[in-house]
């Protein structure tokens, strides 16, 4: 892992950004690592986001998520702590990271994390600047329009072994970027104690 820090003297919080290389969205590995995300990041109850704000209450909020592009974008994990927890928030962001690399997820949590993804399809196509957004998205990739019932039926084929295959192979646990923004006197000596 390559750490950036970034002084910001008397910061009452440091922001935290963590990155690596993404996924290609044209891939066939799309719908599992939008399920796979929404476990980790990318929703309200996922993993990062009950652990550091529900549980710890590190953060207001912290997500994870995928850059689609035509071309592969990043991986992000991004979040504000408060300044006294930015070294347990790192020790519990590289705990799920691990987490859903190493060990199955829960049925349970995958079938929610599916009904998440599939029942928010419908949301897209609500009102005419949606549909138009839609649509130019799928034309920026090259995708017909039935691309969107494919998509909803890869999802709920995802399973618990390809979950866990895309997190190991797409979440940077060991080779992200980090870059924390702090006030380094009070944040500095505890990240370096983490080594």
């Amino acid at each position: 892992v390559k750490i950036y820090l970034v002084d910001k003297p008397g910061a009452a919080q440091s922001v935290i950004q963590l990155g690596g290389p993404g996924a290609d969205r044209l891939g066939p590995d799309y719908a599992a690592i939008t399920v796979m995300n929404t476990i980790l990041g990318a929703s309200f109850s996922s993993r990062l986001n009950t652990n550091l704000r529900e549980t710890k209450g590190y953060t207001y909020g912290i997500s994870s998520r995928f850059a689609w592009a035509p071309l592969p974008g990043p991986f992000s994990v991004a979040s504000q702590v408060r300044t006294n927890v930015t070294d347990s928030s790192l020790v519990e962001i590289f705990r799920e990271l691990h987490a859903i690399r190493d060990a199955p997820v829960d049925a349970v949590e995958l079938e929610r994390a599916k009904a998440y993804v599939a029942l928010a399809v419908p949301g897209r196509f609500e009102t005419n600047a949606s549909i138009a957004g839609q649509l130019a998205d799928l034309d920026s990739y090259g995708l017909p329009l039935s691309s969107v019932n494919d998509f909803v039926s890869r999802v709920n084929a995802v399973t618990v072994a390809d979950v866990q295959r895309v997190a190991r192979r797409y979440i940077p646990a060991d080779w992200a970027t980090l870059v924390i923004v702090g006030d380094l006197a009070k944040v500095r000596p505890a990240i370096e104690a983490l080594k």
